[in-house]
């Protein structure tokens, strides 16, 4: 059995600390977790084959209605392509009865467009140009429902990623600028199809012409613009007043949200849990998701229940993404178990505990090599009982926002040096207190 156990080993403040800077983090001033002249500390070291552990991985489409921006084009090479439209209702009720249909006489989609370095329409998209078109959208959408897939809780789309009438306007947009310039598309046509049937305002969608064209994304700020109203996109209505003088209204989105798709998104029919490495992150609302479980049970492990987890920190063989991206990763208990065998459409409706953030990691490495997730809350949680042990959770922070897939290492990775594994130090009752060690 390759679960090692160690022995009780009496330390002295100074081992301590110089085993708390080898393990769970360095000690300041007083070694923390090591109070008073010596304290026991049994460890034990789990590997993935005799504990029953589990990985697997699944993606997700997460919706982006409350995102800042919005996402218009392709992006990556063929066959591992990314395409992400945008949808933007309005609504026309709010024009003023005064200005008659008979009196419009153009009305522009205005989109602000400009760069902002490291965030917004940057290098990262090899920036072509790309030919945007307004195209009239057949289906209501919930913002904060709607994917490629699904356009509410109640509709799927009839077809991916949106349904849609012909063209109404297009426009061919460049490499941006740090100064912002307008980007203008005529819809008139179609807004007054709006106001004369309001039933049949669904809103208009955005896409580049040809996504398997060179890639390109333009990006967009949304109504959920935290800097400005003034850069949300807008309808610029101009009409002749009651003296005969042009006249203009704005009238700003009632919601809009970005839909992403991706080439190499698994199957519902596919199983991940025998994948050598694990991917974790998301681009532009597709995510990847990762789902690890340990056997912590006394028989498997030798800790009983009574134990206080001084340390367990979870070591992952981390290959950053070829882009030299930092990701946020979060973890969350699960609230049901998992199996490897599982099809991906079975993981997709996994059930976790999302009011409780157990660990948030920044990563950002150069080279692969173990990075240590610390896991002790939710460690000392499955051993107490407080919990059942279903496993853990890791996805990005934000899934609509991160721009990334790193990859860890599973079980089943051909290699030793780059599988998972699971130290834990813990104390029993009745010996000396001490305060957990390393970040919680």
């Amino acid at each position: 059995m390759n679960v090692r156990s160690y022995a009780v080993v009496r330390l002295s403040a100074a081992v301590a600390a110089a085993l708390a800077a080898l393990s769970c983090g360095a000690p300041t001033g007083d070694p923390v977790g090591f109070e008073g002249p010596e304290r026991p500390v049994k460890k034990v070291v789990l590997y993935p084959a005799d504990v029953g552990w589990r990985d697997t991985c699944y993606d997700v489409f997460v919706p982006t209605g409350r995102h800042y921006r919005l996402a218009v084009g392709s992006y990556g090479a063929s066959g591992n392509r990314f395409r992400s439209r945008a949808l933007i209702r309005y609504d026309v009720s709010e024009i003023p009865k005064e200005i008659r249909i008979s009196t419009i006489t153009s009305v522009l989609l205005r989109l602000p467009y400009l760069r902002v370095s490291g965030s917004f329409n940057d290098d990262i998209y090899a920036q072509r140009d790309v030919t945007i078109e307004a195209r009239a959208l057949r289906r209501f959408f919930d913002e904060d429902v709607a994917t490629w897939w699904r356009a509410s809780l109640k509709e799927d789309w009839g077809t991916e990623g949106g349904d849609f009438g012909p063209t109404e306007a297009n426009a061919v947009i460049g490499k941006p600028s740090y100064q912002r310039e307008d980007i203008n598309l005529d819809i008139t046509k179609l807004a007054l199809e709006w106001l004369g049937n309001p039933y049949r305002n669904y809103g208009v969608l955005l896409k580049a012409a040809d996504e398997d064209a060179a890639p390109g994304i333009k990006e967009f700020y949304s109504s959920n613009d935290f800097k400005s109203k003034a850069f949300a996109p807008r309808l610029d209505i101009t009409y002749i007043d009651d003296e005969g003088e042009k006249a203009y209204r704005v009238v700003l989105p009632e919601k809009d949200c970005f839909i992403t798709d991706y080439d190499g998104r698994f199957g519902g029919g596919d199983v991940h849990g025998y994948d050598e490495f694990l991917d974790v992150g998301s681009f532009n609302g597709y995510g990847r998701r990762m789902l690890v479980y340990f056997n912590l049970s006394p028989g498997a492990t030798g800790i009983p229940s009574s134990a206080s987890i001084a340390c367990a920190r979870l070591r992952l063989y981390y290959v950053p993404a070829s882009r030299d991206e930092r990701v946020y990763v979060v973890v969350y208990r699960l609230l049901a178990a998992f199996d490897e065998n599982m099809k991906q459409d079975v993981l997709e409706l996994q059930k976790y505990h999302d009011n409780v953030v157990y660990v948030d990691v920044d990563f950002k490495m150069v080279a692969p090599g173990y990075v240590d997730i610390y896991v002790n809350k939710l460690v000392q949680e499955w051993v107490s009982g407080t919990h059942r042990n279903y496993g853990l959770m890791m996805k990005a922070a934000n899934e609509n926002l991160a721009q990334t897939f790193p990859r860890f290492g599973a079980k089943d990775n051909a290699k030793s040096g780059r599988r998972p594994y699971l130290e834990i130090e813990y104390t029993l009752p009745g010996e000396p207190p001490f305060t957990p060690t390393g970040p919680s």
